[in-house]
C-alpha cells in the first residue's frame, strides 16, 4: 500500500512538471511570435533617408502594437540598433541597415509548479528585423526578419 501511494504520487508530480513545462514551451512560441510581428511591423515603417531622426517614434507605437496585440499584457521594449544615438557611437551612416529589435516579455502563472515554490514562469524573446528600402522600378518595401 505505502508503494502504491509512493509511486502515484512521484507520476503525479512527474505529470504535474511536464504540464508546466509544455506549457511553457507554448508561452515561449507564443512570445517568440510577438516579438516577429512587432519587429517586422517596425521595420516596415524604417523608409524615409533619415529614419534615426524621423522615423523612431512611429516604428516604436507600430512594433509595440504589434506585439501586444499578439501576446497582451507584455512587457515590450523597442530599441534600434543602427542609429547612432542608440548606443553611443557615431559611424556617420545611419541608413545602411534600417533595423529595429523588439523584446517582449511575459510573466504566466504555473498550473502545478507552486507546489515546488515555482508560481510563475518569466518568459522573454527578441527579435530583429531589418528594412531594405525600395528599389528604383518600384516601391516595394524589403522587410526580412533577422533574429
Amino acid at each position: 500500500m505505502f508503494v502504491a501511494i509512493v509511486i502515484g504520487t512521484v507520476l503525479t508530480g512527474i505529470a504535474a512538471l511536464a504540464i508546466d513545462l509544455g506549457f511553457g514551451q507554448a508561452t515561449k512560441a507564443a512570445v517568440s511570435q510577438a516579438a516577429d510581428a512587432g519587429a517586422l511591423a517596425g521595420a516596415q515603417v524604417l523608409h524615409s533617408e533619415n529614419f534615426c531622426s524621423s522615423d523612431l517614434g512611429t516604428a516604436t507605437q507600430v512594433a509595440q502594437s504589434f506585439a501586444l496585440r499578439n501576446e497582451p499584457g507584455a512587457a515590450v521594449a523597442v530599441t534600434f540598433p543602427s542609429c547612432p544615438s542608440q548606443h553611443g557611437d557615431d559611424d556617420g551612416d545611419d541608413n545602411a541597415h534600417r533595423t529595429i529589435q523588439v523584446q517582449v516579455c511575459a510573466d504566466k502563472s504555473t498550473f502545478f509548479g507552486g507546489i515546488l515554490g515555482f508560481n510563475s514562469l518569466h518568459v522573454c524573446a527578441s527579435s530583429t528585423a531589418a528594412n531594405g528600402g525600395g528599389d528604383d522600378e518600384s516601391n516595394r518595401v524589403r522587410v526580412w526578419l533577422i533574429k
